[in-house]
């Protein structure tokens, strides 16, 4: 929360601390003022109308949100649209005209039962002062409207589930539910949002490898970036794993060399105590080399990860990006997950990063 200052609170929630967001504009052609700001209110629901707008597009489409482009020329234009209306895990609010009303809903708690606070967004920049119990009735206004917008956009039911229960509910389409994920060579990132990104779970990479070569080099599994990762390579016909966590780096390097042909090779991770694990290179089903992990983290960065190479931000210094394993080279890369994900601690890392 400290990050949003001088905003309430976060992602999550519908005060200013969880929406708002800067916009930058760049058109050369289109604004002469450039390098001035702008106080009129907009919504993400206003950047598709705008966008047409400014690229003269006509379309019989009706948008809900309105288009911001005379507000590249004017600084008092009218803003585009009055009311704007929101609700996120029953958090609730409503913006019209300078004023707006906002309340955080208790899990379980009946809505009626919420305590509204109501800010003057004209004169109160960073929502502070509630006016609630000197404008009761602006208050009330507020509160009827946001059940008519909620009604007209098809807000209802309302959702108040925690994010333990709606990551529960994400059933074997969220990939963090699965025991199994098969990647391919060449296919896309894979992003932090997954939250099967870090290393703090129990888990088994396997590479497959069609063919093998003496001299082949590259990344077969990197997550994360400089800042902080882990990263599976091969390098003068060795496997090595670097993992790098707030300042630890720790290295592991197999002391046996890769033969030639088809073959499987992997990276084993078993945590330990204290957020330590048990790293172990693997050669099909034989352990080469095997070191302890100092800190493991399920938040590693906010990267992802990428198969096959490291494509912007390496987390090794010891080559430089992409540093991509031969793709006609390499078949598939399965992870497998030897433990089930906790809840409880995947919802607090979403609440506090997404």
């Amino acid at each position: 929360m400290a990050g949003n200052t001088p905003f309430r609170r976060y992602k999550q929630f519908v005060d200013l601390g969880g929406v708002r967001s800067p916009l930058v504009v760049s058109w050369p052609a289109g604004i002469s003022k450039a390098g001035e700001v702008r106080n009129q209110f907009l919504h993400a629901i206003d950047i598709t109308p705008t966008l047409l707008d400014a690229a003269n597009i006509e379309t019989d489409t009706t948008f809900d949100g309105g288009s911001a482009v005379a507000t590249f020329v004017d600084a008092a234009v009218k803003e585009p649209r009055e009311t704007q209306f929101w609700e996120m895990l029953g958090h609730r609010a409503i913006r019209h005209g300078e004023w707006k009303a906002v309340t955080a809903h208790l899990h379980g708690q009946d809505y009626e039962q919420d305590d509204w606070r109501l800010y003057n967004t004209r004169e109160d920049f960073a929502e502070a002062h509630d006016l609630a119990a000197a404008e009761p009735e602006k208050l009330r206004t507020l509160q009827k409207l946001w059940w008519e917008q909620a009604e007209q956009i098809g807000a209802f039911p309302l959702d108040d589930r925690t994010l333990v229960e709606l990551l529960t509910a994400r059933g074997p389409a969220g990939l963090v539910n699965r025991k199994e994920i098969v990647f391919r060579a060449g296919q896309s990132h894979v992003p932090f949002a997954s939250a099967i990104t870090g290393s703090d779970r129990a888990l088994q990479f396997t590479a497959h490898l069609r063919e093998f070569n003496p001299g082949m080099e590259g990344v077969l599994i990197s997550s994360g970036n400089q800042q902080g990762g882990y990263v599976l390579y091969v390098r003068n016909d060795v496997l090595i794993f670097e993992h790098h966590a707030l300042g630890a780096r720790d290295v592991l390097k197999s002391d046996t060399a890769l033969s030639g042909g088809p073959q499987a090779v992997g990276l084993r991770l078993t945590p330990l105590d204290d957020r330590a694990a048990l790293a172990e290179l693997l050669h099909g089903d034989q352990v080469v080399a095997a070191a302890t992990i100092s800190g493991t983290s399920s938040h590693l960065s906010f990267w992802g990860m990428d198969i096959g190479s490291d494509p912007v931000s390496t987390v090794s210094a010891e080559y430089e990006a992409p540093f991509a394993f031969p793709e006609a080279a390499m078949d598939r890369v399965v992870l497998r997950f030897r433990d089930t994900p906790d809840l409880e601690d995947l919802a607090e890392l979403i609440e506090s990063t997404e």
